[in-house]
């Protein structure tokens, strides 16, 4: 049984260490990070700058209206203060690991500009199972398609005076 997990294990390694980059993302994916990190690292309260050091989860759909990204990474303290960060400089320090969720839509273009987007970092000792379903379910608002309502806001609108 064992032999079994350890095969699986390493044909999942294998797949995934084929993809893009040292966290096996995509191009997309690593958009969608790299606006988190900005955000994050734009935080006055943050006195270094952060950047990610693991990635827990990654999914990426195509829908009618485009693509929507699902990431779930590790967010960690690095010893360089945010005003000269260079990531690739700056090793990772002893500090508080933020979980990460985002959940981005883009549109179906050559260069995806942001329809909808949610984003969430927690201290990883913080994230309770109630937290999480909520991020969940403020996920699935971001992914949830947007039927066209043609016609509705001017039918409500006329309605009786």
């Amino acid at each position: 049984m064992e032999k079994l997990f350890l095969a699986l294990w390493l044909a999942m390694l294998a797949v995934t260490s084929g993809e893009g980059g040292p966290f096996g993302l995509s191009e997309l994916q690593k958009k969608t990070v790299d606006s988190i990190v900005n955000d994050f690292n734009s935080n006055p309260k943050q006195q270094h700058a952060h950047k990610m050091a693991s990635v827990r989860s990654k999914e990426e759909h195509v829908m009618s209206e485009g693509k929507t990204v699902t990431l779930e990474f590790i967010l960690r303290p690095t010893i360089c203060k945010k005003e000269k960060f260079q990531p690739e400089k700056c090793p990772y320090r002893i500090g508080r690991w933020q979980v990460c969720v985002a959940c981005f839509k883009y549109d179906d273009d050559v260069n995806p500009q942001t329809l909808d987007k949610f984003w969430d970092c927690i201290p990883l000792r913080s994230h309770t199972t109630e937290r999480k379903k909520q991020q969940q379910q403020k996920c699935e608002d971001v992914k949830t398609e947007q039927e066209p309502m043609i016609g509705v806001f001017s039918f409500l609108k006329s309605g009786p005076d």
